[in-house]
């Protein structure tokens, strides 16, 4: 899954370096270089006076899935062998000295170059002369900065700049693919930066690394190391394997999912773009699963329903509501409130637990929803007998009840026609949407209810007038006395069956 934040910018202003630096001229420190040459200009800083000013960012802040910007369509004259062979260039684009256009597999193009001592990539479109200007001049800076805070750069790393339109400041961020983890030349905020929040300064490493993979997702210039593939490719495994052998699995991806997942890598050319991008993919939702389930600390979550947060207090000032709504709904609400925290255990929602809950609660409203249909049908026909009126009272109730169980039945059915479809991000949107601070999931569970608690209220009102009418007609004190116990037995036997007619046991079907 994708997060999308705003981008990072600085603000504009009037000082700065030269716009006719050179990318040779970036020559930051790198730590097989010896110690750090003199330097005889200060450092950058995160100021508004600064006019190239340099801010910190992450991979996951990129917004190149929210660009909405538009174009124009036109006709246009084709000249002779264009995009043929008989013309070479168009001439269209002129890069600076050094740089190469790339295009990622989904269409977005951008930018490399990887002359230097540290190779910089962007997206930002570097034959507009003002943009190729500002990540020129930000590259001195980041080179200044480096230089003034001693940083050794690692042989194996890289830099991303990203270019606000909107002022004369850049954002950037290096990784370093031999670790596999992004980083900075300052010491930075991480809530500043939009990160999660974590555990301890080890945990902190799933989350750099989710980061790294996003930048390698989006810019795949780089072939995939056979040693990194053949480690997926044991991840998948064993996390089919999991699936396959427990219920709880934390693993992301369903066995299905992962044995998909194997038949694309394996055999995959390493030293394909295509290859790059698909692998870095998966690997980001491992990062972030592994954070999530506390890899590697002592501890780790190890199974889906174990909870490592302590959840927020639900408070709940009218416990005589709650307890009087679920008796008259026959407890059904309490049993799903608990198959609804399952969803969301320390606010953690699982595509492949959802999809199961999903096709295990609409069977259940289709099935009420017909049987409601039917008790409305006998009601009507019950209607156009003759009968007392606590009998008619009775038969009346029960039509009502029967319409709304179906109505509300058919409205969940639409409203959650796709929701086995939706993904763990989406579920989770839902689930946090509805959790109410007072009362938790009950008034979500009381809805989802519904419908199997007006069938079952029709049912029992449509008994009761017939029982009505039995001893309306009875005239001996026997058949009396023979028709109630009668129907109270049936209604113990009914509301046995509504207790076991639940989602109780569909996590282990």
């Amino acid at each position: 899954m994708v997060a999308h934040f705003d981008m990072l910018s600085s603000a504009a202003s009037q000082n700065g370096p030269p716009s006719d630096v050179t990318v040779s001229d970036f020559q930051p420190y790198v730590d097989h270089e010896g110690p750090p040459p003199a330097c005889d200009r200060t450092a950058p800083s995160y100021d508004a006076g600064s006019r190239a000013a340099i801010k910190p960012m992450t991979a996951l802040q990129n917004g190149r899935y929210g660009d909405g910007e538009k174009v124009k369509m036109s006709s246009i004259q084709v000249v002779i062998g264009a995009h043929s062979s008989i013309v070479q260039s168009s001439g269209s684009m002129v890069l600076p000295s050094g740089w190469t256009r790339h295009v990622h597999p989904e269409g977005a193009p951008f930018y490399v170059n990887s002359t230097g001592p540290v190779c910089v990539v962007t997206d930002a479109p570097l034959y507009r002369h003002e943009i190729s200007a500002k990540i020129l001049a930000s590259i001195d800076d980041i080179n200044l900065l480096a230089t003034e805070n001693g940083v050794a750069l690692p042989q194996n790393c890289e830099l991303y700049i990203h270019v606000d339109d909107k002022d004369d400041g850049c954002s950037y961020y290096f990784v370093d693919h031999s670790c596999r983890t992004g980083f900075w030349l300052s010491t930075v905020d991480s809530e500043s930066l939009d990160m999660l929040e974590v555990s301890s300064k080890e945990h902190l490493k799933h989350v750099l690394e989710e980061h790294y993979w996003t930048h390698v997702d989006y810019f795949p210039r780089r072939p995939i190391a056979a040693a990194v593939k053949e480690e997926l490719e044991g991840i998948l495994r064993h996390g089919a394997i999991d699936q396959m052998s427990s219920e709880s699995s934390t693993f992301p991806y369903g066995a299905e999912q992962c044995i998909s997942l194997l038949q694309l890598i394996e055999g995959s050319d390493t030293k394909s773009t295509y290859t790059t991008c698909i692998i870095a993919r998966v690997w980001v939702t491992i990062a972030r699963s592994r954070y999530q389930n506390f890899y590697g600390q002592d501890y780790a979550r190890l199974g889906c329903l174990q909870r490592r947060l302590d959840p927020p207090g639900i408070i709940s000032t009218h416990e005589w509501l709650v307890k009087l709504c679920s008796s008259l709904l026959f407890g059904i609400p309490r049993t799903i409130v608990v198959h609804l925290e399952f969803q969301y255990v320390d606010n953690l929602a699982r595509r492949s637990h959802w999809q199961k809950f999903i096709e295990s609660i609409k069977p259940e409203w289709i099935q009420v929803s017909a049987l409601a249909v039917a008790v409305l049908i006998t009601s009507g026909i019950f209607l156009n007998s003759s009968g007392d009126a606590p009998a008619k009272y009775a038969l009346l109730m029960s039509s009502v009840a029967s319409l709304s169980g179906v109505m509300i039945g058919c409205t969940l059915l639409r409203r959650y026609a796709y929701a086995q479809h939706w993904t763990a991000e989406d579920a989770a949107v839902h689930l946090d949407a509805f959790k109410s601070r007072r009362f938790g999931y009950l008034p979500l569970a009381v809805v989802f209810s519904l419908p199997q608690s007006l069938m079952m209220w029709s049912l029992y009102l449509l008994g009761a007038h017939i029982a009505i009418r039995a001893v309306g007609v009875s005239e001996t004190l026997i058949e009396v006395l023979a028709v109630i116990p009668a129907y109270l037995w049936l209604l113990f036997v009914a509301v046995t069956l509504a207790g076991a007619k639940s989602l109780r046991a569909y996590v282990w079907e």
